[in-house]
């Protein structure tokens, strides 16, 4: 059996490796509207961040409390993640929490709790040129 490569780590907290369709990590484009000398406007790219994207069915609720400390702390994170351009070594760098919708709450027959649709999004805090 083959060892799942690790995805994503923030702030020490590795998170569960989970399938390519629920984690992107994808550059984003930052641009500037320039009014031009003949009045028209232009797009202008002034810098790209990354934009991670990371959704989980059935986390355990040790995993998902530990996860969820990190995320509801405020402040920027230390985030290592693998890139969607096939590269296979972790990239590191700084990041805010974009979006972190409320998972439900489920059971199993054994009573053990588990987390559905566990899901956020991060954003890097400093755009590169």
């Amino acid at each position: 059996m083959s060892k799942k490569p690790i995805q994503l780590i923030i702030n020490d907290v590795r998170c569960p490796t989970t399938t390519r369709d629920r984690y992107h990590a994808t550059p984003v484009d930052y641009k500037e509207l320039l009014q031009m000398a003949d009045r028209s406007w232009s797009e202008e790219v002034v810098g790209t961040s990354t934009r991670i994207v990371y959704s989980y069915d059935k986390m355990e609720d040790g995993t998902y409390q530990e996860l969820l400390r990190v995320l509801r702390g405020g402040g920027v994170k230390t985030v290592s993640y693998l890139p969607d351009d096939g590269t296979t070594e972790l990239v590191t760098s700084q990041f805010l929490v974009e979006t972190l919708p409320n998972p439900t709450l489920q059971f199993y027959i054994n009573q053990t709790p588990r987390w559905h649709n566990v899901a956020f999004t991060l954003i890097e805090v400093r755009p590169h040129a």
